[in-house]
This record gives C-alpha cells, structure tokens and sequence, in this order.
C-alpha cells in the first residue's frame, strides 16, 4: 500500500463555514495552510476528522452544526490511496437528509454504513460505540494528527496504533525471541510460575497454603516452648522465694528492726523537749529585745529633739542675717534704676519731637507724589477717552456697512451664474458677416449697414435690404430664448443683491467688505489702547484719579504752610533711629535691672519667709523638748535604757545554753533515725508479706501446669513442624528457580524489544541531530520518546521546556511516519500550530526538516503565522483568499 494523501477539502454548514468553503490542489508533499485566529485552520482539521471517524447518523453531527443554526453540517474529502482517488461526503444529520457516500474513479461506490464500515476496514481504525470518536480509536491518525495547543504533550501510542508500529518488526521481534519455540516456552514458564506466584508477585495456591502451615505450626511451637519455659522459671523462683523467707526467719529480723524503732523514737522525745526550751529561751529574747529597743527608742527620740531645738535656733538667727544683707543690696539697685528711669523719659521727650518732624516731612514728600500721580492719571484719562472715542466712531462706522462675506460670497456666485449664462448665450448665438457693395441700403433692425464686418444676434433681428426685402434671423431657436431668459434672471438677482448692499458692481461690495475689515481692525486696535490705558474701565479710572485728588487736597489741608517747607530727611532720620538707638539701649538696662530689683524683691521675701518659719520651727521644737522632759526627765531614760541591755544579755546566755544542749544531741541525725527506722520495719513486713503470698500463689500455678504435659505438646508440635518445613523448603525451591527462570526471560523481552526500538532511534537520530547537535534521544521498550541525552545527563521529557517537547514530538511522529511509509502503511502527517513556541533559530530549522520529510509522505501544517511559514517550500494556501463556493458548485 503506497502512501496517503488529501487533494481536496471542502466544508458547508460545518461550525463556522456556515456558506461552503473549499481547500483544493493539496499536494502529496508539504501544504501549509494559513490563516489568522479564528479564521478556521482548527475547524478544517476537526471536519477531516469527522468525515473519516464519526457516525453521519450519531447524535454527534449536532455539535458541528454552527451557532444557533437548525441545518445538516456537510463534507467532502477527496483523498488518493495506493494510487486510487477516493471521494468521500458526508453529512450529519439523523433525519432523512443524512448521508455517507465512498466513490472510486474505478466506478465501485458505497453508501451509508456500509461505505463507513469499508472506510474503516480501508484506513484501520474503529467507530465509537457511543459519542464522538476519541484517539485512541483512530488508529495512524490519532498518532499523527496534532491538534492545536496539545503538541508539547508527550505522545503515547494508543493499542490500536502500537500493533500498527509493532506490525513493522514483528519478524525481527519474533527472532530475537526464538521464535514460535521461544515464545511457547515464554508462555509455558510463564503459567507454571503461575502456580506459585499471582500477577503482583504473591505466593497462592499451594504454594501459599505451605507456608501459612509452616507459620501457624511454628507460632503454636513457640507458644508451648514459651509456656514450658514458664513453668521451669516458675519453679525456680519458689525454690528462691523459699529460701529467702527462711533466712529472714532465722536472722530475726523484724524483731530487731522494732527494736531499733522504739531507741529512735525515745531519742526524738528528748530532742523535742530541747527545742521546747529553745523556743522558751527565743521568746523571752525576743520581749527583752523589744523593752530595750523600746528604751534605745526614747532617748533617741530625746536626743533628736535636742538637736532639732538647736538647729532650728541656729537656722533662725542666719535667716535673719541674709534679710538683712539682701534688704541693704535692694535698697542701692532701686536708687541706680531711678536714675536710668528718668534719663530714659528724657530721651523719649526728644525723640517724640524728632518723630514728629519726621511726620511732617514724610507728609510733605507724599504730597508731592500725589501731585505727580494726579498729573500722570490725568493725563492718562485724556488718552483714554481720546481712545475710547476712536473706538466708537470706527464702530459706529462699521455698523452702518451691512455687507458680510456672506453676502459678497453671495453675489460672486450670482455674477459667475450670469457670465456663464451670457457666455453659453453668446456661444448659442449667430454670426452673422457681410461685406456690401458701395451704395447699397441694408438694415439689421433698426441699424444701418456699411462696408464689411460682423455682429452677433442673440434675439430675433429683422434684416431689411432695399430693393430686395425682408428676412427674419432667429438665432438658435427657442433654446437661445431660454439662455437670454436666464442671462436676464442673473441681471436682475445681481441688480437685487447689489442694491441691498448700496453699490452697483460687486468690486464695490468687496470694497465695502473691505472697508468693514479695516474697520473693525481700527475699532479693535482702539479697545486694545483702551484696555491698556485703563484696565478696569474709563470710570475706575476716574474714580482712581479722584480719590487721588481727595488724598492730595486732604493732605495740603493738613500741611497748611508746612506744605512748602523743605525737610532734611536723611538727617532727620539718622538723628531719630540714634535716640530711638539710645532709648532702646536705656529700656534695656532699665528692663534688666528692673528684673534684678524683682529678683532682689522676691529673695527678699522669701528670706524673710524662712526667718518666720525658723522662727515659729525654733519654738515648736522648744515646746516639745519642754513638753517631754516633763513626761520623762532625762535621767530616767538613761537609768531604763541601762536596765534593759542588762536583761537583754541574762535572756540571751540562757538561749545560748539551751541552744548547745538540742545540738548536742543532734535533732537532725535523731529524725533521720526515726524515719529510717519507720520505713525499714515497713519496708521488712511487706517484704515477708509478699514472699508468703508468692509462696503460696506459685504452689497453685505449678500445681495446674504440671497437668497439662508441656514436654509432650512441644515434641508432638516440631515433629509436626518439621514434616511441613520439609514440604516448605522443596516448593520454595522450585518456585524460586521459575521465578528467576522467568525475570530471566522477561530481561531477554526487554532487551529485545529495545532493540527493536532501535530503528525508531535510528529515524529519530538524523532529525535531532539536525535540530539539537550533540544530543542522542531515550525511547523506551514501547518505541515511546522519554527524553534526551546530552552533557553526560539524561532530562526526562517533562523537564524540558515547551518549546522544546513541540519540537521532540513533531520528531518523533516524523519518525514514526517514516518507519510506516517505508513499511507501506497510508501515512498522511497533520500538524495545528505545532510549532507556536518555538524560537526564530528552532523554527527555521524544523521547516527544513519538514520540508525534508514531505518528500515521502503528505505533511498538512495548519498556522496562524503565516509570514514566518512563506518560505517553508511546500504548497502555500492563505484561508482568506479562498472563495466560498456556491451551492450549486458545491454538489458536484
């Protein structure tokens, strides 16, 4: 079978062809088909694979049917296969319009399923049992077809499609296997270790029986191993805990420990009646040292009045010397502030005359700038009148000229209509020559005519000769009175427009309109001088100028004669800034010793509160030194606090005493005693308690083991185990060599089928070589690409990038395309937008390369990208340069 090829495709009603499109004159070669998003490329592959894969009667032609449209989706396809041109149309529909139809040039034809069934067995592929068909059912197709924004997946072979691939080596696979012998033995090695071992490697049958026995019979001899063991610990321990309960026995031990027990109690009664004294001897410490704490108290308390009363007189007698000394210096800094004070008033007197001067000069000198500006503004409202005057007349000029641009535009349309009009009057119009003899008499109406010369008649002329007669000329009959008519109509819309302008040409009216511009140049020229000259308006300006004469007039008011004095200003105001320096410099000094004197004034009093307050504290310490000498002289405190140390040292040697005594007889050691004692008598009791209780409970249990015959069940239980082992250990045997006798033979499958994979490698490598120098492809013992070698390191197909798992799936389909094409197997290769992610360096290589490849078999690629696939080689198609067929065309 020679290789497949589409020649032609052609779509109606199918999704977004609503109107029929045809794709014709595809070569067997490469065909790039071009178009922008959403121009159809998906579509065109999506209708092959309809036309081809699905049932025209299924449920499934609704979904190609376009938006909202209720019609039946149809397509044509005209494909050559092992030299023979085959037709095929279908359209979806389950009503009575459906239909499929397979026509050959040889005459043979087939329609319905049975032209379905004979596609399918013709191409090797099968029908969905329900819904629309899926890859895996499409045999080369669902191999080779890449459909868009799915060319970076890796690809796999579905069942169908890897016996179409294994179909190539089958012979080679066959002798590296051994053939029919070699595959037999395979499957006879392959059932026996069946026997032994389930599919996940479990042991079963028998196998397994075996060794679940030779389990259970070794847990139940471990039991009975463990309770034997038991019953001989058992003993041991009786025999020990005899022995152990015997020797406390003789020892007398608990009788010696009570003893021991009763010796320490006694030694802790002594040791409690020692810390009773102690305690005794603390307390009575503690009240002797309270009475002569209490004494120490009062005469320090006594003490502290002394010096306080003391104190308070010495403190009131220094106050009273600081008083004194800040009163004197008080007295001194107000005598020296008196003095500032009216040199200070003296210069304020002076300087208020020098300011007032000072006034009447800066008066005067602003009288003079007052009768400046009023010059100035005067003279500026003159120039704004003047201005504002202009601007009026030019505007009141302006007014009275009523012709606009319109109006003129107007009437030089009306002249241009009336020339034209005269002009096809006068072209219209007779020529009429003549050359007379001498003495001859003619008339052309009412007009003599001499000599020789020409006139032209517009309107009938009566031509009179003597001697002769009439004759009437009639120039251009009636068509030349429907010019005059107009030439006249011209006339009298000009005479009308002209007259509402007031001038009799329509030069007159452009200079009329001229007039107009210039003035309202002049009138704007005018209002500019006039918004300069006066901003806000003539009667701001105004009101401007008199308030500046009031000012002026309310200033030489004021000046009286003064107006025409001359001041000297610099010197007036270098004489008031020095006394305003001097002032400045006097307030001062004033100021700061002013605060001085504040400062003196309140030292003062509050020297003067400390001498009242030493004096009130000096007398209150001397009532309550007075007060308590009263309650308890002197003398008496002294003799108390004597009396006092003295019982404090008796209390304290007796304490001493008591204290010796309990730590001589060590309280601690005797405590200890006590405890220990306790708990060794406890410790010896349970102790004897227990080994009796252990005793007797160790009887019983060895009086019901010895009952059961424990040596016998173990001797009976390993005779048992013993026989199964045996069985055990030969099964294991034999399904141990099966097991290694078939991973032996699968390693051997393995290795075979890699070397089967090797001319898939050996297509692949040239393309990979041509795309990633230096780089050697991985492809599994299921011809499956799982990635590339390169650097020593292999990277797994999904680790690659997008860009480049497009490109290695493209080469491995090519790979796989060749391998079929040279096994004769159709091979048609379609690619949509497989190659989106690649750079402009990758790209141009793997347009070579398919370029290369379409020299064996047919490569359809379908791209949005049209301008970089121009140049790819093959046959270029632009779907937006494709007429849309006509019906009729379309059912040929």
């Amino acid at each position: 079978m020679s290789a497949m090829h589409f020649k032609s495709i052609e779509v109606e009603q199918f999704r977004q062809f609503r109107s029929a499109v045809a794709v014709r004159d595809l070569t067997a070669r490469l065909n790039v088909i071009a178009g922008h998003n959403e121009a159809g490329k998906s579509t065109l592959l999506q209708a092959i694979r309809a036309a081809l894969f699905d049932r025209y009667a299924s449920n499934i032609g609704e979904q190609f049917r376009p938006y909202g449209a209720a019609v039946s989706p149809k397509i044509s396809l005209v494909f050559d296969l092992d030299e023979t041109e085959y037709r095929l149309t279908k359209t979806f529909s389950r009503r009575r319009d459906g239909e499929a139809t397979l026509e050959v040039t040889d005459g043979r034809c087939w329609e319905g399923p049975e032209a379905e069934d004979y596609l399918a067995e013709l191409l090797g592929f099968s029908y969905a049992g329900r819904g629309g068909s899926r890859p895996e059912l499409q045999g080369l197709a669902g191999l080779l077809w890449v459909e868009q924004a799915r060319a970076y997946e890796p690809v796999t072979l579905t069942d169908q499609s890897r016996r179409q691939v294994h179909a190539v080596f089958e012979h080679e696979m066959r002798e590296l296997l051994g053939g029919d012998r070699g595959e037999a033995l395979h499957r006879r090695i392959t059932a026996l270790r069946g026997e032994y071992f389930d599919v996940r490697g479990k042991p079963r049958g028998d196998y397994r029986r075996l060794q679940e026995r030779e389990a259970e019979l070794l847990q139940k001899l471990q039991a009975i191993r463990s309770e034997l063991e038991a019953y001989e610990d058992k003993v041991d321990r009786l025999e020990l805990r005899q022995t152990e309960l015997l020797a406390y026995r003789e020892d007398r031990a608990l009788e010696k420990t009570e003893e021991r027990a009763r010796l320490a109690q006694a030694a802790a009664e002594r040791v409690t009646e020692l810390r009773a004294e102690v305690q005794a001897g603390k307390e009575q410490c503690g009240r002797t040292n309270a009475e002569w704490e209490a004494a120490k108290q009062a005469w320090a308390t006594r003490t502290r009045l002394i010096g306080e009363h003391r104190e308070a007189q010495k403190a009131e007698q220094a106050a009273g010397q600081a008083m004194h000394g800040k009163e004197a210096e008080l007295a001194q800094l107000k005598g020296r502030l008196a003095q500032r004070q009216d040199q200070l008033t003296e210069l304020k007197a002076r300087k208020q005359d020098r300011d007032t001067e000072l006034r009447l000069a800066h008066d005067t000198e602003a009288l003079s700038h007052l009768v400046a500006e009023h010059e100035r503004l005067n003279t500026r409202l003159e120039e704004a009148r003047d201005a504002d005057a202009e601007r009026r007349r030019c505007v009141s000029e302006r007014a009275a000229l009523r012709v606009t641009e319109e109006m003129v535009s107007a009437l030089k349309q009306i002249e241009r209509a009336r020339d034209l009009a005269e002009e096809r009057l006068h072209a219209a119009a007779t020529q009429v020559a003549y050359r007379l003899e001498p003495g001859a008499v003619v008339k052309l109406g009412e007009e003599p005519l001499t000599a020789d010369g020409s006139v032209r008649l517009t309107c009938r002329t009566e031509l009179r000769i003597e001697g002769i007669g009439r004759f009437t000329v009639i120039p251009g009959g009636e068509d030349l009175d429907a010019l005059r008519r107009k030439v006249e109509q011209a006339d009298r819309r000009l005479g009308q427009g002209l007259s509402e302008v007031g001038t009799d040409s329509v030069a007159g009216a452009e200079a009329i309109l001229r007039r107009s511009g210039e003035l309202d140049s002049r009138a704007a020229q005018h209002a500019a001088t006039l918004k300069g000259l006066a901003p806000a308006g003539l009667q701001a300006l105004e009101d401007q100028l008199s308030a500046i004469g009031a000012q002026r007039d309310d200033l030489r008011h004021k000046l009286g004669d003064m107006a025409a004095r001359e001041f000297g200003m610099d010197g007036m105001e270098q004489a008031v800034q020095t006394l305003q320096d001097q002032v400045t410099a006097i307030e001062s000094d004033v100021c700061a010793e002013e605060k001085l004197v504040q400062g003196l004034r309140e030292a003062v009093a509050g020297l003067r509160a400390e001498k009242t307050s030493a004096e009130r504290l000096a007398g209150r310490c001397a009532s309550e030194l007075e007060r308590a000498r009263i309650e308890a002289p002197d003398g008496r405190l002294v003799e108390t606090l004597k009396e006092t140390e003295q019982r404090v040292d008796a209390s304290r040697r007796r304490l001493e005493t008591a204290t010796r005594a309990l730590e001589t007889g060590h309280p601690e050691t005797v405590e200890l005693e006590v405890e220990r004692s306790r708990h060794a008598l406890e410790d010896i009791r349970q102790e004897l308690e227990g080994l009796e209780r252990e005793v007797r409970d160790l009887r019983v249990e060895l009086g019901a083991l010895g009952q059961k015959g424990l040596a016998e069940a173990v001797a009976s239980v390993t005779a048992d185990h013993v026989f199964v082992a045996l069985q055990l250990e030969q099964a294991d045997r034999h399904a141990r060599a099966l097991d290694l006798l078939q991973r032996t033979l699968d390693a051997a499958l393995r290795r075979a089928k890699a070397a089967v994979a090797e001319p898939v490698v050996a297509k692949l490598v040239p393309y990979l070589r041509r795309l990633i120098p230096d780089v050697a492809p991985t492809v599994d013992e299921d011809l499956i690409l799982t990635g590339i070698e390169r650097g020593g390191a292999t990277e797994p197909f999904e680790d690659l990038s997008v860009g480049t798992r497009e490109q290695l799936a493209v080469l491995i389909r090519l790979a796989y395309a060749d391998l079929l094409s040279e096994a004769g197997e159709p091979v048609t290769l379609i690619l949509d937008d497989a190659l989106v992610n690649s750079d402009d360096e990758r790209r141009e290589r793997m347009k070579a390369i398919l370029y290369q490849a379409a020299q064996r078999y047919q490569i359809l690629l379908l791209t949005c990208h049209g301008r970089e696939y121009r140049d790819t080689g093959g046959t270029f198609i632009r779907l937006e340069n494709i007429s849309h067929l006509d019906l009729d065309d379309n059912t040929r």
